[in-house]
């Protein structure tokens, strides 16, 4: 794949992920409008519960099927995709099966204040969503951002929609968002096994499940893990502080919404690129290397942009009640960089088989850490305690990803400046707002420099 091809498919992913994103953040304020941040609190409890069935049952196998199609050649990746689909639906049966027969210990000695028809909703939400995960990966892997976009914006439109009716019209509260989802969900779900679905058995190979199987594998602690950041962080605050503080996180926490979209709409088109140049026999890791400083520094830039007018965006998007938490809008802003800063680098990691374990390894690392100082620092900060944990945690973890990525190439991202102006500036505003905007600008400025000096040094080496 070409670098404009690359780009190309970048800006389309990135286009498509504002029309998404943008309907699913008109969900925030709607929820928060009709949902008290005690039930808001609750239901996000829930999905950080059930986040980890779904990590455990998901089993990775969207990465498998991202790493399988590029050696399948298949007529449609059809070997591949039937493959997937029968181990995943082996998956979903018993793992849905595990959950209904010990439900009273998976769920409802977990989630005092959780009622059977909620469980039930999550539940339908853990057997439909790994499917969907997979069609979506195997969507952007064969270069169809239009059917991905067609898909993801129909699933959200659907979602509002359900929402509507649920909590507006029934006004189900907390119970009209879990079926939300869960209609959605299991819509989508069925819709991504007709897509995959490939009835030919001629095509089954045992071999190649195993395949998959053990490539998932190692991925598995490094999927858990990843619940130990924000699902831990959501449920340990509903536990030892109270549901009202995970409510105003979450809500509070769209100020990364913009991150999210930029940095996921690349990440689509940057791992069949970066698995592409890795592929081909003359490799020019210094390509890689030069455009993940240039996506990270782009990274950095709309944090500083948003940090700059988080309050007033806030009050925009919010009503009153949520007010409180505002003050931690540019930890949250920083936590959601780094994140971004880590995803940029892991791709070089997940192609190479030897060294998927050492993704897990780092997400293990970081998971323990987070699990250990956010039950020290919630227990006495609260929200702030959480935050605060969040971000050493995904400090870490990003740093161990960089550096296990710059191994492999042989070449040093040397992001360190863009680590330090990101941070500073979320330090400064935090302690001195009223020079916020002069601490942005100037922020602003020198990040205009590098990307431009960035940019100037890979066009060069293009031509």
């Amino acid at each position: 794949m070409k670098l404009n091809k690359f780009l190309k498919e970048s800006s389309i992913y990135i286009v498509l992920s504002f029309i998404q994103k943008g309907l699913s953040f008109l969900l925030v304020p709607f929820y928060t409008v009709f949902l008290s941040p005690h039930e808001f609190g609750l239901v996000n409890q829930v999905i950080a519960l059930h986040s980890i069935y779904i990590l455990i049952i998901s089993f990775s196998l969207n990465e498998a099927i991202a790493k399988g199609i590029m050696n399948d050649e298949s007529e449609g990746k059809k070997k591949v995709r039937m493959n997937i689909v029968l181990l995943n639906f082996g998956l979903v049966l018993f793992g849905t099966l595990i959950l209904l027969i010990f439900k009273p210990w998976l769920y409802s000695n977990l989630l005092k204040e959780a009622n059977d028809a909620i469980i039930y909703c999550s539940i339908v939400i853990v057997a439909s969503t790994p499917i969907f995960f997979i069609y979506q990966k195997f969507l952007r892997m064969i270069g169809e951002p239009m059917r991905y976009a067609r898909t993801m914006i129909a699933f959200i439109v659907l979602q509002v929609l359900f929402s509507v009716v649920y909590i507006y019209l029934f006004d189900l509260g907390s119970l009209g968002y879990m079926l939300a989802i869960a209609s959605v969900s299991s819509l989508f779900g069925c819709y991504s096994y007709f897509k995959l679905a490939v009835f030919d058995k001629s095509f089954i190979s045992l071999s190649e499940i195993k395949q998959h199987f053990t490539y998932s594998l190692k991925l598995i602690p490094h999927s858990i893990s990843g619940w130990g950041m924000n699902g831990f962080t959501n449920y340990a605050l509903g536990k030892l502080g109270q549901l009202a503080s995970v409510g105003i996180l979450n809500a509070i926490n769209i100020v990364g919404v913009l991150i999210n979209v930029v940095s996921k709409s690349i990440l689509d088109a940057l791992q069949p690129w970066i698995y592409t140049q890795l592929k081909e026999k003359e490799k020019n890791h210094h390509k890689i290397k030069q455009i993940v400083n240039l996506l990270c520094g782009l990274m950095v830039g709309i944090g500083i942009f948003i940090i700059m007018f988080d309050e007033f965006f806030l009050k925009i998007a919010l009503p009153e009640k949520y007010y409180e938490g505002i003050i931690y809008a540019p930890f949250l802003v920083l936590n959601s960089v780094i994140l971004a800063m880590g995803s940029m680098t892991v791709y070089v990691i997940y192609y190479f088989d030897s060294k998927v374990k050492y993704v897990s390894i780092s997400t293990l690392t970081g998971a323990v850490i987070n699990i250990i100082l956010g039950y020290i620092l919630i227990k006495n900060y609260e929200i702030i305690g959480a935050i605060t944990s969040l971000v050493i945690t995904n400090f870490i973890i990003t740093i161990i990803k960089s550096y296990i990525s710059s191994r492999i190439i042989k070449l040093p991202y040397n992001m360190y400046d863009l680590y330090a102006v990101i941070t500073g500036t979320a330090f400064a505003v935090h302690l001195y707002p009223e020079y916020k905007p002069y601490v942005c600008i100037l922020s602003l400025i020198y990040l205009g420099i590098k990307l431009f000096l960035l940019a100037k040094r890979l066009n060069y080496e293009q031509q």
